[in-house]
Parts: C-alpha cells; structure tokens; sequence
C-alpha cells in the first residue's frame, strides 16, 4: 500500500495487489474500524478492507471527470496512473479533492 496524504496529514492509501495491479484505497476511516476489535487487528486483511469501487483517475482525464469520482467515492483523494490501471501502468501520485477544487476556483475567477 502506498499511503496518499494531503493538507490533513491523515492517509487514505491506495493499494496493489503481489503483482502490482491496482485493487483500491483502504481508507483511514476503514482502519480505524480494526480500532475497535484490537485483538482482530493484525489479523486483519488488506483485502477484506480495500474499496474496490473506486475507480481511479488517468493523466488524461479532465477535471469534470475527477469531480464526478469524488462525487460517487466520497473520498477527499484518487489515485492518478499514467494510463488505465489494468495495463500496469504507473502511479503518478493522488488528487485531493481540495486542490482539485482550489484550482477551479482560480480558473472560474482568473
């Protein structure tokens, strides 16, 4: 798991399965929940915790398209890749949704 940080300094992370395929984010939120059954903790699985829903973002995708993942993951980050995750592709980095929006603020207003 690669941990994606932003203004907050808390970590969602985006994780890969043994042959580097993307599988999703675990979220911090989701960590937290091992939290409660501490016993059950280093039991616990990526891949019973890992958000397979999220689509990731490509370095050609517009702002329009990042907006409408952040509307349906709910998350404030998605990982960028350099092309479609089922090509092996690389990770780039993460897009908050803070500097998504900060930036379109200064494009709306110049």
């Amino acid at each position: 798991m690669i941990p994606a940080r932003g203004e907050s300094h808390e970590a969602d992370y985006v994780a890969f399965d043994d042959k580097g395929h993307y599988l999703g984010i675990v979220t911090l939120a989701d960590l937290r929940l091992a939290e409660v059954q501490p016993d059950a903790a280093p039991l616990l699985l990526v891949g019973e915790v890992v958000r397979t829903d999220v689509p990731p973002l490509v370095l050609a995708d517009s702002a329009e398209r990042a907006l409408e993942l952040f509307a349906r993951s709910e998350l404030d980050f998605l990982p960028v890749f350099s092309e479609a995750p089922h090509m092996r592709p690389a990770l780039k980095g993460v897009l908050s949704r803070a500097a998504l929006m900060r930036r379109y603020h200064i494009e709306l207003t110049g």
